[in-house]
């Protein structure tokens, strides 16, 4: 099989999470993702799943949650090797690239964003 980058395995992943159905909670919105990007990637590499292997296999992998990092009363932090993801307990999901931009920004079921969460906790 012809190993997709990447960078287009990536912009896949994230075109097609924009098509699903907004996330009703935090819960449903990690496995969402982790589910989604689980089967793309098994669907356009032939990469075995190997968590361990992380650093050196090329596949791409949704963050472990023992890597989760309260910020605020309702939004969850992940830090991946090259991304920041954001979930609410609304169910929104924002990743950013660290260090950069916001590469993608879903409302939770609520229609509310990860930044409406954050500034309602600041005013």
């Amino acid at each position: 099989m012809q190993q997709r980058s990447k960078r287009i395995r990536l912009a896949e992943f994230y075109r097609r999470m924009r098509k699903l159905p907004a996330f009703e909670n935090h819960d449903d919105a990690f496995e969402g993702g982790a589910s989604l990007l689980d089967a793309l990637e098994n669907e356009l590499t032939s990469i075995p799943y190997a968590p361990a292997d992380w650093r050196s296999d090329g596949r791409l992998y949704w963050p472990q949650a023992d890597n989760a990092k309260r910020i605020g009363r309702t939004v969850t932090r992940y830090r991946s090797f090259a991304h920041e993801m954001l979930i609410g307990d609304n169910g929104s999901l924002e990743i950013r690239a660290i260090g950069g931009d916001v590469e993608l920004s879903k409302p939770g079921g609520d229609g509310r964003l990860v930044s409406d969460l954050l500034r309602d906790e600041s005013e």
